[in-house]
């Protein structure tokens, strides 16, 4: 039995200002200034178990394939959190202002999947040194592969308000909006693809200890999950509608252990 546990953080953050002139339908030129602000927040968390039963194939005395089957459970959670801030201001050639339009975004989605289902695995290792060698030099090759029958789970909040101020609109001009949404329980099925390959030293003393290092490459998709992104919004419309995702770890990585 192997079990795994990946956490993923990200932030993102853009921040822009642009100045431009533009004439509106009376040949009226205005200088405009929109300014931008928008954050993004994921943290998501990944717990694999996988009972496997293995197959060793020896091919020569330096290469050896192994092949593994059995099943594989995978808990998902993920929570995102975006804010988007607009601001875009006219003036006349005088200086004074003609147009106002503010717009604010908050939206927060937690998202929770679990799937259940069989799952191969093959291993590729090639010894550099002679196996009867207290050091080994090793290069390692792992593909996985797996098809979950998985239910999901989706809530969240969304915030929206808007504000608008022309010469044609005295009165200025605002909307609201904010709810919760869910979505119910859904099965659904997630195809599962993982690779790791990479060098693994490992030093064994008869009597006493064994040292292990390792740094390889690692690559965890998933595949087919229902809204685990950002909670799109349809333009000025505020109105969220379903998608498919997919999503992909990738990067290198480096173990070591001492055991006695």
């Amino acid at each position: 039995m192997y079990y795994s546990y990946i956490h993923n953080k990200g932030d993102g953050k853009l921040k822009t200002s642009d100045s431009y002139r533009y004439t509106n339908f009376n040949n009226d030129t205005f200088n405009a200034v929109f300014n931008q602000n928008n954050k993004g927040h994921q943290t998501s968390h990944i717990h694999i178990i996988d009972l496997l039963v293995r197959r060793l194939f020896p091919l020569t005395p330096q290469t050896i394939f192994s092949f593994s089957g059995g099943l594989s459970f995978t808990d998902f959670h993920l929570y995102f959190q975006y804010s988007d801030t607009d601001d875009l201001e006219a003036f006349d050639n005088s200086g004074a202002l003609a147009e106002a339009y503010r717009q604010q975004i908050y939206s927060k989605a937690t998202h929770k999947i679990w799937g259940l289902g069989p799952k191969g695995q093959f291993d590729f290792e090639y010894l550099f040194l002679p196996n009867c060698w207290d050091h080994s030099l090793n290069f390692y090759f792992i593909g996985q592969g797996a098809l979950l029958y998985g239910k999901s789970w989706s809530d969240g909040r969304f915030d929206g308000e808007s504000y608008n101020l022309t010469i044609f609109t005295p009165t200025p001009e605002s909307r609201d909006d904010t709810y919760r949404w869910s979505y119910g329980s859904r099965f659904l099925l997630v195809p599962n693809l993982n690779l790791d390959f990479g060098l693994k030293y490992a030093y064994e003393s008869l009597d006493s200890f064994i040292l292990k290092f390792v740094v390889g490459y690692r690559l965890i998709s998933y595949w087919n999950m229902e809204n685990t992104l950002t909670e799109k919004y349809e333009q000025g419309g505020f109105q969220p509608f379903s998608f498919q995702e997919h999503i992909v770890y990738t990067g290198p990585y480096a173990r070591f252990s001492l055991a006695f």
